[in-house]
């Protein structure tokens, strides 16, 4: 077993890079580290305010949401989706043009929206959904191009983003963390003590 030792608070947020060869974690005083395989720490930046979310671009550049917005980080920092985009809950990659974005807090009701993010162009594409209690969680299927989230308001919803209009399903809690199946038919929820499966 390894353990990589080097923050000074909890850590909230974990993602290995696609290559494998990179571990990034951010931690709850905003503190952002990137481990390489032997678990050498090396800081991506300065902490960063109210951080929320860590992860990869596709093309392997650590991603930051946070207070501020969302932020890539090669060789110093590129800001992206504008100066508009506040409160990162949440990101994933649908492909390596197209990101979805959670905004809002991820453990508590604060208003928020799901977005689409066009990496060609930096800049959102419509529609914008609002969540009145915030996005909790996103999760991809690529191939399907179907993206989920949770939201505040103790539902999830599935969207083929090709399609006009999304599903909502209702839940006993607000879920903290979703997974979509690899095959794109069914999704599980966090749900306080539980795990929960849904065709």
């Amino acid at each position: 077993m390894l353990e990589f030792v080097a923050h000074t608070a909890p850590v909230l947020s974990l993602a290995f890079s696609a290559d494998s060869c990179s571990l990034a974690s951010l931690a709850r005083n905003g503190e952002a580290i990137l481990f390489d395989p032997a678990g050498y720490p090396q800081p991506i930046t300065e902490p960063v305010t109210g951080g929320q979310w860590i992860g990869f671009l596709p093309n392997g550049w650590p991603l930051i949401g946070d207070a501020n917005g969302l932020t890539a980080y090669c060789e110093g920092s590129a800001r992206l989706g504008g100066s508009r985009l506040r409160n990162v809950s949440c990101c994933a990659a649908v492909d390596s043009t197209l990101l979805v974005v959670g905004v809002g807090q991820r453990h508590k009701a604060e208003p928020g929206e799901f977005l689409l993010l066009d990496l060609e162009k930096n800049r959102m594409r419509l529609p914008r959904i609002s969540e009145a209690a915030g996005v909790r969680s996103v999760t991809v299927h690529p191939p399907n191009r179907m993206v989920a989230w949770s939201n505040g308001s103790r539902q999830i919803a599935v969207w083929e983003i090709h399609k006009p209009d999304h599903r909502t399903f209702n839940l006993t809690h607000s879920s903290p963390s979703i997974a979509l199946h690899p095959e794109g038919k069914w999704f599980a929820a966090a749900l306080d003590y539980a795990v929960r499966s849904y065709d």
